[in-house]
């Protein structure tokens, strides 16, 4: 019998301030969120839980929330692409 993997979700600090460095910017896309409102990210691949469109969006929220962000600045790790 197989084991079902847990998902889990995570969110990054100062998602929303602009600064210095490398970023992916995400603009208008929405969002599942957890209860504060902040962007969820899978924690396996650290992969964004977004889309323009929102209909997706809603099918990927599992009973979560969801909502439209204006911007989300993702930090870049270099090392992720060396």
């Amino acid at each position: 019998m197989a084991v079902a993997e847990k998902i889990e979700y995570h969110t990054i600090p100062d998602w929303d301030k602009p600064r210095g460095g490398m970023f992916t910017i995400i603009q208008d896309a929405y969002w599942c969120v957890d209860e504060d409102g902040n962007p969820l990210f899978y924690s396996k691949h650290n992969h964004p839980q977004c889309n323009s469109n929102q209909e997706i969006t809603n099918r990927l929220a599992r009973g979560r929330s969801v909502k439209q962000i204006p911007f989300v600045f993702i930090p870049l790790r270099i090392q992720d692409y060396v």
